[in-house]
């Protein structure tokens, strides 16, 4: 019996979605700011910097994976951003593949 052949150039959005989710999940500092954000829905950038030793640019740098995996939003406030946790895409995507893991 073959393998059956993996290709990445040719993912389906699907596919293309899971992998932000699997990139931004990937890293230990994006799950804490994430984990930050469930926490204290609607944080600002300098009150979610306060919580974390690195630099302000890291944290956008992670927050801006987090929001192309649509796990953040971000609300501008007047001269604040503001940040809320959006855990739908982890149940629509994540969990399908999962149940399809098991299932095999």
């Amino acid at each position: 019996m073959s393998s059956p052949r993996f290709d990445a150039a040719n993912l389906s959005p699907e596919e293309l979605k899971c992998d932000l989710l699997f990139k931004a999940l990937a890293d230990y500092n994006r799950r804490m700011i994430l984990q930050a954000v469930v926490d204290q829905p609607e944080i600002n950038l300098t009150d979610l910097c306060s919580f974390f030793p690195m630099s302000r640019f890291a944290i956008m740098k992670h927050i801006s994976v987090l929001v192309s995996a649509e796990l953040l939003t971000v609300e501008s406030d007047g001269k604040f951003k503001r940040y809320r946790a959006q855990l739908a895409p982890l149940e629509s995507h994540l969990m399908p593949w999962l149940h399809q893991l098991n299932s095999t």
